[in-house]
């Protein structure tokens, strides 16, 4: 596993303990396409927490590398 995955991992671990269990609502999310948060996202989407996008980005326009969320 990948430094970048395992950061991943536990960022997404900290983010759903301290949020707390979703409503069926799903987590907001805001991607930017760098690896600071920098900027404006350029992709914002709702859903519940279980990604598996492959090799894949989370969607047009961010890459399938060096993108953030929060």
């Amino acid at each position: 596993m990948s430094a970048r995955r395992i950061t991943w991992v536990l960022s997404v671990g900290f983010l759903l303990v301290s949020c707390g269990a979703a409503s069926g609502q799903g987590l907001k999310g805001e991607y930017f396409p760098n690896m600071i948060l920098g900027g404006q996202p350029t992709l914002t989407r709702t859903e519940n927490v279980g990604f598996n996008w492959g090799g894949a980005s989370p969607g047009a326009p961010i890459g399938a590398d060096a993108f953030s969320v929060r």
